[in-house]
């Protein structure tokens, strides 16, 4: 890889995080647009827990493949570096709250810190087995 071409990727990393950032917002709006909340009843929480989970599926989906095709082995750096500004907003807004609004911002968090990591991961890896053959 030539050295323009490496100086490319480092110049386009905070667009890359900034991107990361906010799709990941936007998978939280389609969530909540995808499956509402009903407006009382027993279905409250596992809707919220799966919508936590279908907005961090969504970002994974949609990040993993173009970071390991831009980055290759540094794919994983990169999507910590997106997940890190994810956490610091949510982390720095969740102050002292109720525990079950804890536990689900928690799970929301774990999630898309763990499938956009692991999908990351699984990409990169293909990607790398792909260009061994």
């Amino acid at each position: 890889m030539s050295r323009a071409a490496i100086l490319l990727r480092i110049a386009g990393l905070p667009l890359v995080v900034l991107a990361g950032f906010v799709l990941y917002g936007q998978a939280v709006i389609a969530a909540g647009w995808l499956m509402p909340l009903p407006a009382r009843g027993d279905l409250v929480l596992p809707v919220l827990i799966s919508q936590g989970f279908l907005a961090a599926t969504f970002n994974a989906a949609v990040v993993c493949i173009p970071l390991a095709r831009l980055y290759g082995r540094a794919a994983l750096a990169v999507a910590t570096l997106i997940a890190l500004p994810v956490l610091a907003v949510s982390l720095h807004g969740a102050g002292g709250g109720r525990s079950l609004a804890t536990w689900l911002h928690a799970w929301e968090l774990f999630s898309y810190v763990a499938l956009t990591l692991g999908a990351t991961w699984l990409a990169q890896r293909r990607r790398a087995g792909r260009s061994a053959c």
